[in-house]
């Protein structure tokens, strides 16, 4: 109990505010997309618009929260997020037009992939000065997740309109944490020097100078374009393939019940290993997983489809994980919101491509093309190249700290 935190008053509001927010992530993840084909009628082409509009704006949108937050309060930052996030959510399902659903998700997908990078940089300063893993606080938002994803289909039936509402409820329950979360940003500028006040040029300027965090951002565009397309249309394979929405929800609580063990385990596993040699690591479970999604759909199999679920911890979670970690580490300690706010757009930049451009080549070629194709690009860009990046600079790479060592 005290070496996770869990007894500490203090970061209390940082259990709560993960377990409730990853519970209506679950809430609307899960079914989103499938209230857009199913409920709404939307073709494949349309869902994938729907979820590359978002993204779009993201990618101005969140530099800008980053750099707002660093130089103002991340707290007061995440406390204007998570109640615009309340508000879309109620706005959300009140018209049905393509036009109007494709506005909402802009401002749906800015705020709720702003919120994630926000409070990632507020929780690992806070944990930080607690010498408390980030893990056992992200791991409790896994455990939420899976949960709430085994039991939403039973709530929501075939009431798909419903999930909005109770993220709306969940969200609400999320704001009163921040409200509570302890003020780590100010309390760790107080010093007699003036705090530094960089602009959104500088800012970027300075990151991206930095090689290793160009790294860990470029991995990330990778991994998530692959990760979005998967997350955007697994649930219509499913129902493609005759799953009920209870079996789609297990399907999920499968996925988030396979981060557990890596969340327990990763700095044993993988904390000494030099980031290259984790990222070559994840890219071979990566393609391993997109190969057996094509052969699913290939051989329409439901319960191989299912079963590649049980790879999401070694391949999201791991990247997930070792991506914020690593940048929070490289990154100066007046850039934490922005770097993570970046890697963020790095995910926005590729859910805009995974989902939009991936839901039109969907509609001709199909689901399952799709991951083959994928599964080729993460291959060549995520262990291939590292690969050879390891052989000829051998004695860079031995410089290089592990993911949780040194620095």
């Amino acid at each position: 109990m005290r070496n996770s935190g869990l007894a500490d008053k203090e970061l209390a509001p940082f259990y709560i505010y993960y377990t409730v927010v990853f519970m209506s992530m679950a809430t609307v993840t899960t079914f989103l997309n499938v209230y857009f084909e199913e409920t709404l009628g939307f073709s494949l082409t349309q869902v994938g618009i729907i979820a590359s509009v978002g993204p779009l704006v993201s990618i101005f949108a969140q530099p800008m929260w980053g750099v707002l937050s660093d130089r103002t309060n991340r707290r007061r930052v995440l406390m204007i997020l998570t109640s615009g996030l309340i508000i879309v959510a109620l706005l959300f399902p009140l018209h049905y037009a393509f036009a109007y659903v494709v506005f909402m998700a802009i401002f749906y997908t800015m705020f709720t992939n702003s919120m994630g990078p926000m409070a990632d940089a507020i929780t690992l300063q806070a944990v930080e000065k607690k010498r408390i893993k980030f893990n056992t606080i992200r791991m409790m938002g896994t455990i939420s997740y899976g949960l709430m994803a085994l039991v939403v289909g039973h709530l929501v039936g075939e009431e798909f309109v419903r999930i909005f509402y109770f993220q709306a409820v969940l969200v609400g329950v999320a704001l009163f944490a921040v409200f509570w979360m302890p003020n780590v940003q100010d309390a760790s500028s107080g010093t007699n020097d003036a705090p530094v006040r960089p602009s959104l040029k500088e800012s970027l300027k300075e990151l991206l100078g930095n090689k290793m965090v160009l790294c860990v951002l470029l991995s990330t565009l990778v991994f998530a374009l692959a990760t979005t397309f998967y997350h955007s249309f697994v649930a219509i394979q499913l129902r493609n393939l005759g799953a009920t929405e209870a079996q789609v929800g297990r399907a999920v609580f499968l996925a988030a019940a396979s981060e557990v063990p890596v969340l327990l385990f990763v700095s044993r596993l993988f904390g000494k290993r030099k980031p290259i040699h984790l990222l070559m690591i994840v890219g071979a479970f990566m393609t391993v997983r997109l190969l057996l999604l094509y052969v699913a759909d290939v051989q329409d199999s439901l319960a191989l489809t299912v079963s590649t679920q049980l790879l999401h911890g070694l391949t999201f979670m791991l990247h997930f994980y070792f991506s914020t970690v690593l940048l929070n580490k490289y990154a100066p300690l007046h850039l934490k919101s922005t770097v993570q706010s970046l890697n963020a757009v790095m995910r926005a930049i590729a859910a805009m491509l995974g989902a939009g451009l991936g839901g039109m080549l969907a509609d001709q070629w199909g689901i399952g093309q799709i991951y083959l194709w994928l599964s080729i690009f993460v291959f060549a860009l995520c262990f291939i190249l590292p690969g050879i990046f390891a052989v000829i600079y051998r004695d860079k790479v031995r410089q290089m700290d592990g993911v949780v060592e040194g620095g």
